[in-house]
């Protein structure tokens, strides 16, 4: 039983440590200026629109949603990335 439970830890840790970091800005799930993606947000992204000023966001989203964003009236600029922070603004790396 001791042995399981270790186990469990070990792989507890493991999946903790290779968890997504992006940049978070005007995100509504940000705690601070950097956001560990959880469940199904696999991927950073970056998103400049205007609504009604020029606004600037970043942070964790599902892959699919990526698509969806490019085409949204009011953003001019957006993309995803898959790596530790790689969502600074203008650098996508799809």
């Amino acid at each position: 039983m001791k042995t399981v439970i270790l186990a469990l830890l070990v792989l507890l840790v493991i999946s903790q440590g290779e968890a997504l970091r992006c940049h978070c800005v005007r995100d509504r799930d940000c705690s601070g200026p950097i956001q560990t993606c959880t469940g199904p947000t696999d991927v950073c992204y970056f998103a400049v629109a205007y609504i009604p000023d020029l606004t600037i966001a970043r942070g964790c989203t599902p892959a699919n949603e990526c698509r969806t964003m490019r085409f949204s009236d009011h953003v001019v600029s957006s993309g995803c990335c898959r790596g530790d922070l790689c969502n600074k603004f203008g650098e996508s790396n799809k």
